[in-house]
């Protein structure tokens, strides 16, 4: 089986969608952005990992634990991607966002 096979089957499976749906409590809004993510995740597995996981029968383990390490640190990659808890030093919003010595839109 190769490595397109084994996605194929995941895919069809619908393994990502499925546990999506029983994380939903936490995913909330964000379910479609970690269906993407895990897939995403997936594709990125070297060939070699991925055909040796899945020749043991331990696949379906390695993605669940991801997916649920995923889903639910605060700390994961898709947390810090997808649920905005990158740093923003500023923001337009912000009073102090002018620069010194611009003057041109103060009333």
């Amino acid at each position: 089986m190769s490595k397109n096979d084994i996605i194929t089957e995941i895919y069809t499976n619908k393994l990502f969608e499925k546990m999506a749906s029983s994380y939903n409590s936490k995913l909330g809004s964000y379910k479609e952005d970690w269906i993407q993510y895990m897939y995403l995740t997936l594709c990125e597995l070297p060939e070699n990992k991925l055909l040796d996981l899945h020749k043991k029968g331990e696949l379906n383990y390695y993605l669940f634990y991801v997916g649920k390490a995923q889903a639910f640190n605060d700390n994961s990659d898709f947390n810090k991607l997808h649920k905005g808890r990158l740093d923003i030093a500023f923001s337009i919003d912000d009073e102090n966002y002018k620069e010194k010595g611009d003057n041109d839109y103060e009333d």
